[in-house]
Formats: structure tokens, C-alpha cells, sequence
């Protein structure tokens, strides 16, 4: 007897979804390789499926790396030292908040599984817009950054330092590619401390 072919199919994940996974398992790798004094759990996943979470904790540091957390819009005053958005809710891919005493910082990364300069263009909006509208408390991300795997060598000035400390948003390239990786360590490096 022949299977039915609406059964000789499995579900997959759109090849953006995986790599949005990726990018929230081997952040909270990173993050463990850049801060091996801090206690890090396991990662938890919300009841409802949508998103994770992990946390490093320390004597006075205190990591959280978020993967799909929502920022809603209040219809009133937003309750301090809350995620919130001051237009309408967002939902970024990842966002990892940094407190330790005297400091307190957080940033977003979008992931994008894209590589040509029109796409990664194109989709520099959605950095921008987190930039400006999301908050934690009444501080904006520090950070809006696109991760894709690879990007176009016209878009260089998206990728530069000085550019991301003027404007607060652009690109970093993240693959497995070990030259790749270690500029996202030092990329993550710089924003934990500076």
C-alpha cells in the first residue's frame, strides 16, 4: 500500500529560524567563555514555546541573555526598570541585559539570515527601530546590531567600531567560522566593559 503523500513529509524549520537558534545557543556559549567567574544555569524555556532564557550570576554581576522576548506597549506609565516598547510591542530576537554595581547596560541582536548588501539593508530597519524604541527602565539599548552570517564587503562601514559607538546600530558577521567567532568575542568583550 502506497503512503499518502501528505504524509511522506516532515516539518522543518525555516532556514532562519534555525539560524536565529544558533545564534541564542552559541551567544550563551560565548558569554560563558567571556565570563567563566559568573554561575550559569541552564537554559529555560518559557511554557508557551516561544523564546529562552539564561543567566549568569555572580557576587555583584548579573547576565541575562533573552531570546524572543516581548516589549509591550503600556497604555500608562511603563513600570520602572521593565522591558517596554514607547510605540507599539517588538519582539527582538535576542537581548542580553548586563548589571553589575555602577553599571547597567543592555543591547539587542537581530539575526538575519542574509548576506547580500540589499537584504542586510534592508533589514537594517529593524535595528534602527529597536534602537529607538525599545527600553529597559528609560534606557534605550546600547546596542542594535543585525547578526548575519556573512555580509557584502561594501557594507564594511556597518561592521566598523566607531560607526556602531556613533549611531548605536549595525552588522556583525557570526558563522562558525573561527575568525568569525573571535571577532564576535571581542565585539561582546567591548560592550560587557566599556
Amino acid at each position: 500500500m502506497a503512503v499518502p503523500e501528505a504524509l511522506n513529509w516532515s516539518w522543518m524549520s525555516p532556514t532562519w529560524n534555525l539560524y536565529e537558534t544558533w545564534c541564542f545557543v552559541r551567544l550563551a556559549r560565548a558569554m560563558r567563555e567571556l565570563m567563566p567567574g559568573l554561575a550559569w544555569g541552564c537554559i529555560r524555556f518559557r511554557k508557551d514555546n516561544h523564546g529562552a532564557s539564561v543567566e549568569g550570576i555572580g557576587i555583584d554581576t548579573r547576565i541575562r541573555i533573552l531570546s524572543q522576548r516581548t516589549f509591550s506597549h503600556p497604555r500608562g506609565e511603563a513600570t520602572p526598570g521593565e522591558f517596554w516598547s514607547i510605540s507599539k510591542e517588538l519582539i527582538p530576537d535576542l537581548v542580553v541585559t548586563v548589571e553589575s554595581p555602577g553599571f547597567r547596560r543592555w543591547f539587542v541582536l537581530d539575526a538575519k539570515y542574509s548576506q547580500s548588501r540589499s537584504r542586510i539593508l534592508d533589514q537594517m530597519r529593524s535595528a534602527h527601530v529597536y534602537h529607538d524604541a525599545l527600553r529597559w527602565g528609560d534606557a534605550p539599548p546600547y546596542r542594535s546590531l543585525l547578526l548575519v552570517p556573512d555580509s557584502d564587503k561594501d557594507l564594511q562601514w556597518l561592521r566598523d567600531g566607531t560607526f556602531k559607538a556613533s549611531h548605536g546600530v549595525g552588522v556583525l558577521n557570526w558563522s562558525p567560522n573561527r575568525d568569525v567567532e573571535d571577532a564576535m568575542l571581542e565585539e561582546l568583550s567591548s560592550i560587557l566593559s566599556a
